[in-house]
């Protein structure tokens, strides 16, 4: 008999409704197929569709399609734009966000790789605020936000980050 053996680390146990079990087990199979690069519609078709719902603390729930009309807004087609172009700063922050792999950034590293003044960056992140209300109709950002003494970081969940990079790949 095989014994079952959880990495502590990757494993969360919680009580779900049997009816939900399956979808759940899908989800989670599409997201550690994405987290391997491997992510294939007939293995996470959820996921790919956007039927999922991520939950981004302190801020809210994120569907796939609403994040996209964000993304798209705030990008040059998945591409970070140009010099001195709206949502540079914003742009960059996310790129720097998805490869953190749910890691905390802070803004400063932001603002050094966009080359932008700190002033910047925060009407920006303002203006995401405004952006995300159109989108979605709340307040919620698709990151998650901290302060520490003077010290803004951010940080974004895995299975957005890879809504994020799926632009950029195209």
């Amino acid at each position: 008999m095989n014994d079952l053996v959880l990495d502590p680390l990757l494993t969360m146990l919680m009580p779900v409704e049997a009816p939900d079990a399956a979808r759940i087990l899908e989800f989670r199979n599409g997201l550690m197929a994405a987290r391997r690069g491997n992510l294939d519609e007939k293995v996470a078709p959820a996921f790919m569709a956007g039927e999922q719902v991520i939950h981004v603390p302190d801020q809210g729930d994120w569907r796939r399609p609403p994040f996209e009309k964000l993304r798209d807004w705030i990008s040059d087609n998945g591409h970070c734009p140009g010099p001195g172009a709206r949502y540079r700063g914003l742009h960059t922050l996310f790129d720097l966000l998805a490869a953190a792999d749910g890691n905390w950034v802070t803004k400063a590293e932001a603002e050094q790789r966009a080359d932008v003044p700190p002033r910047q960056l925060q009407n920006e992140l303002a203006a995401l605020t405004k952006l995300c209300r159109k989108f979605t109709g709340a307040r919620s950002w698709p990151i998650q936000w901290r302060k520490i003494g003077q010290t803004y970081s951010y940080r974004m969940d895995p299975a957005i980050a890879i809504w994020w990079n799926q632009a950029s790949a195209k």
